[in-house]
């Protein structure tokens, strides 16, 4: 599994961001060694209540790998599904947040729970996405399953 900017849309991409958002659901330590181990990346792992993302790097990419909905008979779950997913009323994001997808045009209206998870871990993930740029530029990939997929389309549309 590798990751080529140059060839986009190739099934060794697809195997190896849909592997980033399995481990995305590992705890910490087990995560970071498993990012390492199987995608050789240097993972660090951002957590704010209920949502988690690990970013990881190399010299050739960036991956940013969102954690999706846990199960809901665990404690995780429960507050994904109570307080993410559930929240499922539109409105239009405020302050910088909704300066940032004001591209969507005049009276965009977003999923509350999904503008408040990511907002949740925006800032240390952007600066740290910023620091390894300003490192060496290179590709960002941005991956997330379930509710992960969601806040991984939010990301990418807010770093553009």
């Amino acid at each position: 599994m590798r990751l080529d900017a140059n060839t986009p849309h190739n099934s060794q991409q697809a195997a190896y961001l849909g592997k980033a958002c399995e481990l995305a659901y590992l705890p910490v330590d087990l995560g970071r060694s498993e990012f390492s181990k199987q995608l050789g990346l240097n993972s660090e792992l951002f957590s704010v209540d209920n949502t988690q993302v690990y970013v990881g790097h190399n010299q050739q990419h960036i991956v940013v790998a969102f954690r999706g909905s846990e199960s809901f008979l665990t404690l995780d779950g429960f507050k994904d599904w109570l307080l993410t997913n559930a929240r499922n009323f539109l409105v239009v994001p405020e302050g910088r947040m909704g300066t940032d997808f004001a591209a969507a045009g005049i009276g965009a209206r977003f999923h509350s729970g999904f503008i408040s998870a990511l907002g949740d871990v925006w800032e240390p993930v952007f600066n740290q996405v910023d620091k390894w740029l300003n490192q060496t530029e290179r590709p960002v990939w941005i991956t997330g399953h379930s509710l992960g997929g969601a806040l991984a389309l939010l990301c990418g549309w807010r770093m553009n």
